[in-house]
């Protein structure tokens, strides 16, 4: 049996001078232990430092408002994914920190990040890669921005969550010509957590399966997959989720695009730079092609070859020699393009484009990652200094990762204002006139329960942080517009007037609809303040609240607003 820490095959020395096994022994703990603190020293970083910014977003209301400890909420989909685990780790930090801090949900979901790093690591050292280009590769992911959703956004537990569990049992289970012990039954348990968290863990399951045979046989095999595939299509059967697209199965090219795209766009990201992905790509290519080729040694358990005159026989027997040092790293790259396919079919209809978002980049690298470091020590074997030379264009890629931390669309600025706006609901005295149902931000994406009543509760419960500054000016002015006004999504267009106008002092009841989005101020308002996007996409119907408003309403374009008053 090799042991999990042991290379499969033999890390390039110069030959007149190989290194003692003391040497070695030594250097890979000093790897290991700079890998290890470094690791640590993200948890800080990410959480204090380059994500300090980060607070409640979209998908993260869903889990706080529209779920609970029930039948339901437990079981129930979120967007055709299994969420169980999720909901529960929501919960309970929402029991214990309420609104009160952020840190602790984004602590948890780059905690898992960091897991996932580690375990990467792990999967390159047990594949031939020496201990300090492991280092080095793994390492590039700490900070790897461009994946940054999955990194800083705590609704991302479940997704980085599935990734983190179901490489855990990766480590656990692939374990060459091991025989099957406990460890496994602990491995099933991280798959069967794994699929109970989203769905990134689907395609791992197919990549561990096919390396479980080839390395351990169909029995290892059997017992890693079944349970977790089980599971999921019990939970199938009892939530029914929907995840058909409403535009209907995509077309081929539309497949090969995405996984074009998807993967060109992974190499852009961990380099920062085209000419760089070229050479990578290049590189790991040969790399792989080659550690494919290499003259198979076989290996002290391999037994005898069949006694069979069946050439087919033969060929499965000199085939499983010949994969089992290799088979990991390239089934974990089978996962990438399989988990492309796979999320191609609900949102192909946005173009190739929707391939490269934040939260698939992120799944990409962490599955692709072991096959760059196994084929670049592959060429390493060939000619040292290649070692250094590829791993540098993954470390110059690291500034550029740190800078896309900061969402061009969703950074600081936004994440401050959806903090200052939310936490004043209930401080605002517009409050008075919002019934329990008008929803503060109305944006699309937050959950139906992000509403006036829930500030309302949460705030008679304690969860709510105690804030004693005055109520910045903008959000004051933004705040009696978002509670005066309610906006409603409708599918009936009544009978109505259109008008033309720029100035708007409605009566309560009043109701009208956007022709399209608008810019509103309150002009009565004493202070700085900025317009209140009305957007059409978050309710076309809008009803007013609040009594002697004073509006300024425009166009887009800055010129009068075009509405249609209903009679």
């Amino acid at each position: 049996m090799t042991d999990a820490a042991t290379p499969l095959v033999d890390v390039a020395q110069p030959a007149e001078t190989p290194p003692s096994g003391e040497q070695t022994e030594r250097s890979s703990r000093w790897a290991a232990w700079v890998f290890g603190a470094y690791v640590a020293a993200g948890l800080p970083l990410l959480v204090l430092g380059l994500g300090k910014f980060w607070w409640f977003f979209r998908d993260d209301w869903f889990f706080i408002t529209d779920r609970d400890i029930s039948y339901h909420g437990l079981i129930d989909d979120h967007n055709g994914h299994w969420s169980t685990v999720p909901v529960v780790a929501f919960r309970f930090l929402w029991s214990i920190f309420g609104l009160h801090t952020y840190a602790p949900y984004k602590a948890s979901v780059v905690a898992l990040h960091l897991v996932v790093v580690v375990c990467v690591r792990a999967v390159m050292r047990r594949y031939g890669v020496g201990p300090w280009l492991a280092t080095v590769l793994a390492g590039v992911l700490v900070l790897f921005g461009a994946g940054r959703e999955d990194i800083l956004w705590a609704f991302q537990i479940g997704f980085t969550g599935s990734i983190a569990l179901m490489y855990v049992q990766w480590v656990i289970a692939d374990r060459d010509q091991a025989p099957i012990d406990r460890r496994d039954l602990l491995g099933v348990v991280c798959g069967i957590l794994a699929v109970a968290s989203s769905s990134p863990s689907i395609p791992i399951v197919a990549a561990l399966s096919v390396t479980l045979l080839i390395r351990r046989g169909w029995r290892a095999s059997v017992l890693h997959a079944a349970p977790p595939t089980a599971a999921y299509l019990l939970w199938s059967l009892l939530a029914s989720p929907d995840r058909s697209s409403p535009w209907g199965s995509p077309p081929v090219s539309a497949l090969f695009e995405w996984v074009e795209n998807g993967l060109v766009s992974t190499v852009d990201d961990l380099t920062g730079h085209r000419w760089a992905t070229v050479i990578l790509a290049l590189g790991v290519a040969a790399g792989t092609v080659l550690a494919v080729a290499r003259p198979a040694r076989p290996l002290p358990d391999d037994g005898p070859a069949p006694a069979s005159d069946h050439r087919l026989v033969g060929f499965a027997f000199a085939a499983r020699r010949r994969l089992r040092p290799v088979i990991g790293p390239i089934a974990l790259f089978g996962a990438t393009v399989l988990f492309i396919l796979l999320a191609a079919q609900r949102a192909w209809i946005f173009g190739p484009a929707a391939a490269s978002a934040s939260r698939y980049i992120y799944a990409y690298a962490a599955f692709s990652m072991p096959l760059v470091a196994m084929a670049i020590q592959e060429l390493a074997r060939r000619w040292r200094p290649l070692a250094p030379l590829l791993a540098l264009l993954l470390i110059i890629g690291v500034p550029y990762n740190i800078e896309r931390f900061r969402d061009p669309v969703f950074g600081p600025a936004h994440h401050a204002h959806q903090r200052d706006l939310l936490l004043n609901v209930v401080r605002s005295p517009a409050m008075a006139h919002a019934p329990d149902d008008v929803r503060p931000d109305p944006d699309g994406f937050n959950s139906p329960g992000l509403t006036v009543g829930f500030f309302r509760w949460a705030e008679a419960h304690g969860k709510l942080p105690e804030i004693t500054t005055p109520i910045p000016s903008v959000i004051e002015a933004e705040l009696t517009i978002r509670l005066g006004l309610d906006q409603d999504q409708v599918t009936e267009i009544s009978p109505c007037e259109p008008t033309t106008l720029t100035e708007f002092e409605p009566e309560v009841g009043t109701s009208f609809y956007l022709s399209t989005s608008a810019d509103v101020r309150a002009r009565d308002h004493v202070g700085a303040q900025w317009p209140t996007r009305l957007r059409q996409g978050d309710g076309p119907k809008v009803t007013v609240l609040a009594p002697d408003l004073d509006l300024e309403i425009r166009s887009e374009d800055g010129g009068p607003a075009t509405i249609c008053i209903i009679d």
